[in-house]
């Protein structure tokens, strides 16, 4: 008998370093990191899109430019280097997400998954049996949930008090879609990630 029928759940943690991800934000390689770990649909959502634009906005002789005048504030790691704050906030938002879906590859352990497989969003913009399968915006088109200052999370809007962070982990040929439920927690200079996953069937 397989391990998933005796223990039916998924379990992955991970840890990362935000000074780590701002360095790579802060390079020229910036952009194309942020493709990398992020899947278009995590794009185009407004805030998300927003919040990143100060890393995106840059061609790459700009990133070049941007991270050859700041490469001495850069050079060292601790968290308590002044930083540019807007490049912070996405560092914190992207840590956040990478510590995120590395978990959930640990959590399907059995399945070969790679950060394009995995979206993340909430609870309650989940599609519904009415909602013939399409994600529930919105109003104005942007996700919130409050409780924190840091990036995943909007401050000052209730619409999204209580609803949980869910990866959506695309199925393919031998999997069907799957949902697992996560934590994203930031303190000082790291973001850590929990996912917990339930393997309905065989096919999970």
């Amino acid at each position: 008998m397989s391990i998933r029928g005796i223990f039916p759940i998924g379990i992955g943690t991970d840890i990362c370093q935000i000074s780590r991800i701002y360095r790579n934000l802060s390079s020229a390689t910036g952009p194309r990191f942020i493709h990398r770990i992020l899947t278009q649909k995590e794009l185009q959502e407004p805030r998300t899109s927003t919040l990143l634009q100060c890393i995106l906005k840059y061609d790459e002789k700009q990133q070049h430019q941007h991270e050859h005048q700041h490469e001495k504030r850069h050079a060292d790691s601790s968290p308590y280097t002044p930083k540019d704050p807007a490049i912070l906030k996405a560092a914190e938002f992207m840590a956040g997400r990478f510590a995120a879906k590395e978990a959930v590859m640990k959590a399907f352990g059995f399945r070969k998954i790679f950060f394009g497989d995995v979206d993340i969003t909430y609870e309650h913009r989940l599609p519904s049996p009415g909602n013939h399968g399409e994600e529930i915006k919105e109003e104005g088109g942007e996700e919130s949930i409050t409780g924190s200052s840091h990036p995943d999370e909007k401050e000052g809007d209730d619409s999204n008090k209580g609803s949980p962070p869910i990866a959506v982990v695309k199925g393919d040929g031998m999997h069907r879609d799957a949902y697992a439920r996560l934590s994203i927690s930031h303190d000082g200079d790291y973001a850590v990630a929990m996912c917990l996953a339930y393997f309905n069937d065989a096919k999970a």
